[in-house]
């Protein structure tokens, strides 16, 4: 996948993550074509094709097209930021909890409800998917709407998790490397970025702290994060320190000192900030520096466009700081293809309003 995304044009130092919120597998007894199956610890020994594959492999789904509250899963890997577990050539920069442990996937018979939220037959353990090559769903029975908790699912994903959870293997009191190369990619007036080699852990990095002197200033999943509410012209030195799940601080990185920009006097956000350009992850404007821009979208301008004028955009610019304007509406519904020469005037229209009181659109 790596070197599909790169030949198609990604930069090289694009990564991977991985959901590890379910893909522990590590139970024993587990639904879902593994029922009363241990996770394998090593590869079969059969020489029957269809034997060995089924002994050997750790997801325990009749069909990975299944989806809905896992009968058998578990909690995976804990969230962290460069696992030491990922081998370099995988290119893995992270696992993530997409969804949290013990939030239904969708309710497992129609439940009638006030959310808009619709029966998924993906969910219902008795139904026989075509699309699964008439295999079950393989999904818990009794399961709430999407979004709700589901206590029987949490408990399964705790008793199957892998690495397991409150094991009598003792409590993890090794701290995680110190994070190392930091430097800042880019500052302003009131803010200086970070970027640092982030750190291993002998079970995973969950995070880090970064450290203003010896105040913390902020905290990142990433390798990355940026300080903000500092003044102008003025010196700061920045550290920053590992933790891992259980709490556990590493030592500090080494000292770096940033001096931040001169401030700016006068001028709007598209005079200070000039052609904006993306630059590596970031935003930048003309002078290369990294920037965040604030505004508000018009959302369906065919319903709300009345409200967007020079008085609110003024407004928008003058008294509540926005940078930019985001105009928006939708093609159908009343929208663009109503009226594309009207619509296009009206954008075209807000726009210059926005240039005018120094903002981007």
């Amino acid at each position: 996948m790596y070197s599909k995304l790169v030949s198609a044009g990604f930069p090289s130092s694009v990564g991977m993550v991985i959901d590890t919120s379910r893909n522990g597998w590590g139970g024993c007894g587990g639904g879902g074509g593994g029922a009363g199956t241990c996770r394998p610890s090593a590869a079969s020994t059969s020489t029957d094709l269809n034997t060995f594959i089924n002994a050997s492999r750790i997801d325990r789904r009749p069909h990975r097209g299944s989806w809905c509250n896992q009968n058998g899963a578990g909690i995976g890997e804990r969230p962290q930021a460069n696992p030491a577990s990922a081998p370099a050539s995988s290119h893995v920069i992270a696992y993530v909890w997409a969804k949290p442990p013990g939030e239904s996937d969708g309710g497992s018979t129609d439940i009638p409800n006030t959310q808009g939220k619709r029966f998924d037959r993906m969910c219902d353990p008795t139904y026989v998917a075509p699309n699964l090559k008439n295999q079950p769903t393989n999904a818990l029975p009794n399961a709430p709407l999407a979004g709700q908790w589901f206590a029987a699912q949490f408990t399964q994903l705790v008793q199957n998790a892998f690495p397991a959870v409150g094991t009598s293997g003792g409590t993890d009191t090794t701290a995680p490397s110190a994070p190392s190369n930091l430097t800042s990619p880019s500052k302003t007036a009131t803010s200086v970025m970070l970027s640092w080699t982030g750190s291993t852990d002998n079970v995973g990095v969950t995070g880090y702290n970064v450290y203003n002197g010896s105040t913390l200033a902020a905290t990142a999943t990433g390798t990355t994060a940026t300080v903000s509410g500092l003044t102008a012209s003025t010196a700061y030195t920045f550290t920053v320190k590992a933790t891992d799940a259980a709490g556990n601080l590493s030592a500090a990185s080494s000292a770096l000192s940033v001096t931040t920009s001169a401030a700016t006097t006068g001028g709007t956000p598209l005079s200070i900030n000039g052609q904006l350009h993306v630059c590596g992850v970031n935003l930048c404007n003309q002078f290369n520096n990294a920037i965040q821009l604030r505004g508000m979208s018009t959302h369906g301008l065919q319903w709300f466009g009345s409200c967007y004028n020079a008085q609110t955009i003024s407004v928008l610019a003058n008294e509540w700081g926005g940078d930019v304007l985001r105009i928006a509406m939708y093609v159908d519904e009343g929208g663009y293809m109503t009226n594309p020469a009207g619509f296009t005037a009206q954008v075209n229209s807000l726009v210059d309003l926005a240039e005018a009181a120094g903002m981007y659109a």
